[in-house]
């Protein structure tokens, strides 16, 4: 009976240390797994800590950008299709004169027309102005600004930019007087009768294409009041009006008097 107490009590006993064990190994168990969310958690915040200080440097970088902003001279944000505000082009302006009509002012260039703002517009490259039509973009004529010797003929002042490579006898300069008694010329070629129209494209491609008058309107003009500027007008086969009475924009065309 002893003995079988004492088997009773060894089987308790181990029973027991077993249980301790189990008990033992589960804790350690747990503990580690809560110490690997610990650290997880502690990582995250790392990060989380890491992204906060790159957003803080980032507004900062913002504000001072702002800041730098502010101190700059304000631009003008009047848009460009105000009749009397400062056009988007630098340097050129659209004046209302009231009636439809407006008168657009290119200081660089040192020229000016008169337009009809409702329905044109002006686009400025290098020392050449695109007026075309808004609603027909592909509808355009061009004004090409060049700088004269105020000692020289509008005639010899052609001949000297534009047909030094050509021969005299394939084309030629014709002067005209035009409006105000201002001087005009054309780049043209001999004249030879009754010609066909391949025949007088052929005698047309000797000469610079495109200061030469062809079958539609173009002309170099000056203004001797300003003879330091001449500029190429090109027309085409009806010029743009700028009201309902006939009048065009180049009718109106002005050189700058500085």
């Amino acid at each position: 009976m002893e003995e079988e107490q004492q088997q009773n009590q060894s089987g308790l006993q181990k029973f027991n240390f077993i249980l301790v064990l189990i008990l033992l190994v589960s804790f350690i168990g747990g503990f580690s797994f809560m110490m690997m969310k610990m650290n997880n958690f502690l990582d995250k915040q790392v990060e989380v800590e890491a992204l906060y200080l790159e957003i803080n440097d980032l507004e900062a970088t913002l504000l001072e950008k702002i800041s730098e902003l502010d101190d700059e001279d304000p631009q003008d944000e009047t848009l460009p299709d105000q009749k009397d505000a400062v056009s988007a082009k630098v340097g050129s302006e659209y004046i209302d004169l009231g009636n439809g009509l407006t008168k657009y002012v290119n200081y660089d260039l040192g020229v000016a027309f008169k337009l009809d703002y409702s329905k044109q517009r002006v686009y400025q490259t290098d020392r050449a102005l695109r007026i075309e039509m808004k609603d027909s973009p592909a509808i355009y004529q061009t004004v090409v600004v060049f700088e004269k010797d105020s000692q020289t003929s509008l005639k010899k002042a052609v001949e000297d930019a534009m047909l030094k490579a050509y021969k005299a006898e394939d084309c030629y300069v014709a002067t005209d007087k035009g409006r105000n008694n201002w001087d005009v010329a054309r780049i043209t070629v001999p004249d030879g009768g009754e010609e066909t129209m391949e025949e007088i494209s052929k005698k047309w491609a000797k000469c610079p294409a495109q200061y030469t008058t062809t079958n539609g309107e173009s002309y170099f003009l000056s203004n001797p009041a300003v003879p330091d500027k001449m500029a190429y007008l090109l027309i085409g086969q009806f010029s743009m009006e700028i009201d309902g009475n006939g009048n065009t924009w180049n009718g109106s065309f002005e050189f700058l008097n500085d």
